[in-house]
Parts: structure tokens; sequence; C-alpha cells
């Protein structure tokens, strides 16, 4: 998701793991850094967001269990005080492994590069490899 956002070039600054499972990176987006933390709940549910926090606000991207097939996505934006919650219609839903694997089969049938290439998922884990190789545990 971060790549979504922010493109391609995110570059590993910092990476720190405390105990209970707690783990904050700090990533160059080039023009601007990104503060990444992943924290752990026990909730009793799934609870999977990417929030994202501007000078004047900020926007979340909360994300259902990919297992669960009845449930879908929803936007928060949060400014000024006021919150707005934008839900993926049931209508438009599509179960998140269907849409994977459909986008996946449209992109060989069409002779497309897939949105989620090969060099872009080694990309991902170089990235990854860098932050855990330079790991403050604590």
């Amino acid at each position: 998701l971060l790549r979504l956002f922010f493109g391609n070039g995110l570059a590993a600054d910092n990476f720190a793991v405390r105990r209970g499972g707690a783990q904050r990176t700090l990533l160059d987006a080039g023009a601007f850094p990104i503060n990444l933390t992943v924290m752990p709940a026990n909730l009793g549910r799934w609870d999977q967001r990417i929030d994202v926090t501007f000078a004047r606000g900020r926007a979340s991207l909360v994300l259902p269990s990919p297992l669960a097939r009845q449930e879908s996505g929803s936007i928060v934006l949060d400014s000024k005080g006021r919150c707005e919650e934008i839900r993926v219609s049931p209508a438009d839903h599509v179960w998140a492994f269907e849409a994977q694997a459909r986008a996946f089969v449209d992109a060989i049938n069409c002779g497309k590069e897939p949105e989620n290439s090969g060099e872009d998922s080694i990309a991902d884990i170089a990235l990854i490899d860098s932050l855990w190789r330079r790991a403050d545990l604590r």
C-alpha cells in the first residue's frame, strides 16, 4: 500500500522493534519522510488500516480481513473536527482474493504487466530485508 500511495522510491532510514511487538520505521520518500508504526492489537476482531496524517487532517483506509467475503472497506476522512466515512457499496464489493486473481489473469490475457509486477515484489522484499538488517531490537 505504501508504494501505491507514495511511489517506488521508498528507502529505509530506521527500524525499531520493541517488546510486545510494536514496530516503527522511518522511510524516505524523496520529498518527505514517512513514519510507519505497526502496533499489535488484541481487539477480538480483524483491524487493518493505514492512517495518513497531514497538517490539517487525516485519511484512513480501513480494510476488512481478506478472508471476509461479505465485508467491504472504507475510507475515513478527518479534518477540522469533522469526520466522514465513505464505505464501499456492497454492490461494488469484490472479495479481495478474487479481485487479485482476476487482475492477474486479465493482465496475462491482455499481454500486460500485472499491477503488482515481479519487479515490484522483489523491490518490496529488498526494502523489508534492508529494514530487518538494520533493526534496533529492544
